[in-house]
């Protein structure tokens, strides 16, 4: 048996099982597989393959740090 949530948990726990019925009900949806199944079809799918393995592109951030130079105080 599962042990009871309490404070805000509860709260999102039974929202987000509203969301899912009402997901189920209007739309007339139904999961294809569950949740470990899905982490693991997306994964095999896409870091399984290598793909997404690309150098990190740091240009923006760059942009960001050379606008803000010498307006935000530095915290030590």
């Amino acid at each position: 048996m599962r042990a009871p949530m309490h404070g805000s948990t509860d709260v999102a726990d039974s929202w987000c099982r509203l969301l899912w019925m009402q997901a189920m009900t209007q739309l007339d949806w139904t999961p294809e597989f569950g949740l470990v199944d899905g982490l693991r079809d997306s994964y095999e799918k896409d870091f399984g393959r290598g793909n997404f393995r690309k150098a990190a592109d740091f240009t923006t951030d760059d942009m960001i740090l050379e606008k803000a130079k010498g307006k935000v105080p530095v915290m030590a």
